[in-house]
């Protein structure tokens, strides 16, 4: 059987307040076409299917019209979504028994039994063909969800199909380009060994570089996101596809990782750090129909020129490309390059007040404003913060 593993589609996502939609439609074509020809028994969306959790109706219209292209495409095919992280559990829920008429199962939460043992609905049977245990982003003790239901498919597993198990999370060893851990807080990650045993593919979701797991025997690997969600993603982003067809069978020479090809690339040019001024030269000389996100790679003293940004904007106009933002190597220290907006927080955070960092972090961090609910949030959260402090000094 058939299994095509996909992951972190972060449809919603908008680089520097570019809108990405054409770009996620070119790479899910590609998955369609890919599952036309193919013809997988089993599509595996292992989390992060949105980039926030409470996504806008266009964007929720978009990925409905996507789910029913992949089941038009083959129509047999059983197709598991698994909520990430960036998703919201409930919501992805909410449309669950829609979903099942055609032939899709989607699961967003964490199911317990009345006495909190992990419920064996996560466990999908593909009669005559494979077990999928199906398991969203969890905070959970991995011991106490995994392990339950691998024993709970071995039990019923009589007839030696393929045991497939999903997860969202980091696994310990693996390459995290492209994530930034200032932002994610030291990401938290789990050993494989917690996992369990007795399951053949290990379909992970969460970390954005396509990988197989050292020492996991080739059996635990992440897909990968399906187009570059920051500059440090200038990999190559793929799908999987498992050919497995009982028990304990290896996978290594079943394997095929099938290229995605992006509609825009991220670039950070040049390699290295130049003034400002051959930056400007730079973009001024880039190629007209050069469709690509570009990130100007500068050396700098102090600070930017005063209205950098528009200067760049200025001497990209009329071309394809987006400009995004500079990365700042100071001439100070030739090996630590930051982003620009990194280095306005970092040089006023004496002067700035919390909110102000705050924006400017969530800017950087988002491409777009902090809205008004959010900024309430923190505010409550700093009031309250104070009131602890007060309440201790007293």
């Amino acid at each position: 059987m058939k299994i095509l593993h996909t992951s972190d589609w972060h449809l919603g996502h908008m680089l520097y307040n570019y809108d990405r939609t054409d770009e996620h439609k070119h790479v899910l074509d590609q998955i369609i076409a890919i599952v036309k020809e193919q013809k997988p028994d089993v599509m595996l969306l292992t989390g992060d299917v949105f980039h926030t959790t409470n996504p806008s109706a266009s964007v929720h219209r978009f990925y409905n019209d996507i789910m029913l292209d992949l089941h038009d495409a083959h129509p047999s095919m059983r197709i598991v979504v698994t909520a990430g992280n960036h998703d919201g559990g409930r919501r992805l829920e909410e449309t669950q028994r829609l979903w099942e008429h055609f032939s899709v199962d989607v699961i967003g939460n964490i199911k317990r039994d009345e006495d909190g043992n992990i419920s064996d609905q996560h466990i999908i049977e593909i009669k005559d063909k494979c077990f999928i245990v199906a398991v969203p982003h969890t905070y959970a003790k991995t011991e106490d969800v995994f392990n339950p239901l691998l024993q709970e498919v071995e039990k019923h597993n009589t007839n030696n199909l393929p045991v497939i198990m999903t997860a969202h999370m980091a696994v310990a060893g693996s390459d995290i380009k492209g994530h930034n851990t200032n932002i994610i807080g030291g990401m938290d990650t789990r050993s494989l060994s917690e996992f369990g045993t007795g399951y053949d593919y290990l379909a992970l979701g969460h970390i954005h570089r396509p990988q197989w797991i050292d020492n996991s025997e080739s059996h635990a690997r992440y897909s990968g996101s399906i187009i570059p969600v920051s500059f440090d993603e200038d990999y190559e982003h793929s799908v999987t596809m498992i050919d497995i067809s009982r028990h304990g069978e290896k996978i290594e020479s079943n394997t095929t990782i099938i290229p995605l090809t992006p509609l825009r690339e991220v670039k950070t040019i040049p390699d290295e750090a130049v003034t400002f001024e051959e930056g400007l030269e730079i973009l001024q000389n880039l190629d007209k129909d050069d469709n690509s996100y570009i990130r100007l790679k500068v050396k700098v003293k102090d600070f930017l020129p005063a209205n950098s940004d528009a200067k760049a904007r200025l001497a990209v106009e009329g071309k394809e490309c987006r400009y995004c933002t500079f990365l700042q190597v100071h001439e100070t220290s030739d090996t630590t390059p930051s982003d620009h907006r990194s280095i306005v927080i970092r040089s006023h955070h004496e002067q700035a007040t919390p909110l102000e960092v705050a924006l400017n972090y969530y800017k950087q961090t988002f491409g777009t404003d902090m809205d008004q609910e959010l900024i309430d949030l923190f505010n409550i959260a700093e009031n309250t913060k104070d009131d602890e402090i007060t309440e201790t000094d007293n």
